[in-house]
Parts: structure tokens; sequence; C-alpha cells
């Protein structure tokens, strides 16, 4: 189990697991990165949180419609599933969603995670220095 925090919202214990692979996924629109990172952030180990479309909405400063459109592409994609009805866990008036860890962190195990470019100006050669070449000014004319 990964670290548990409890928010204060009294809506029960929340973890860190879901967090690292939601801010690696790769392939997303801003609107569905900011939705999932908010589900992550509320998500228990099980990968079980129940934010209502308004908290979203505040956390993330989205609208109304891009918080449903997201939330239903994140779903297209197998990355959450929302637990209706019957299947809801928690007594709540919002949607009960899970999270799918290994379909998440599959976004964030793509090829163009390991370019140069995300590297933060760590250099992977032998001597692990960065070589920069200084600009040049232009001469004024």
């Amino acid at each position: 189990m990964g670290p548990v925090v409890d928010d204060g919202s009294g809506a029960g214990k929340m973890s860190v697991v879901y967090l690292k692979p939601a801010w690696q996924a790769e392939g997303l629109s801003p609107p569905e990165k900011l939705v999932l990172l908010k589900l992550a952030d509320q998500a228990s180990d099980d990968g079980l949180c129940w934010p209502s479309i308004e908290t979203i909405r505040t956390h993330t400063a989205l609208g109304k419609t891009a918080v449903y459109r997201s939330l239903a592409r994140l779903e297209e994609r197998g990355l959450i599933e929302r637990l209706k009805g019957n299947e809801k866990i928690v007594a709540r008036k919002s949607n009960n969603y899970q999270l799918h860890f290994g379909a998440i962190e599959a976004l964030s195990h793509s090829p163009n995670e390991r370019s140069a470019s995300r590297t933060c100006g760590r250099d992977d050669t032998a001597q692990g220095s960065v070589s920069r070449t200084p600009r040049r000014a232009e001469p004024r004319r």
C-alpha cells in the first residue's frame, strides 16, 4: 500500500498510488489530464473515488461540459469506470469512479517519455555533462 492521507473532507482516506502514473500519462488532452489528476488525487489505494462534478470543476477550473466530456473520454479509453446504481460502493449523490492503474500506467511508458527533451537538461552520455554552445549575438547593422 502507498502513503495514505486524510484530506479532511470526510471522503475517506486518499492515496498517492495513482498520482505518479497520472502525471506521467501522455496522449491526453489538457482537460482529460486535469480530470484524471483530480480523480487520482482523491483515489484510494484500490483506485476508488467519488468527487462530485462540482468538486472536479472547482479544482480543475474547467467548465461543466469539459468535465463531462473528459470523463466520457477517459472512460472510453479504459482509464476509468463510472460505477452507477447498484454498483455504487459509497452512498453519495455523485458517481463513484474506479481508476484502472494498468491502463493509466501504460500511458506513462510511451517511447517519447525517454526523449532527450524530457530529461530536464540531463545528458545520458558517459561523461554525464551537458554541453551547450553559447549563442552569439548577431551584429547590428
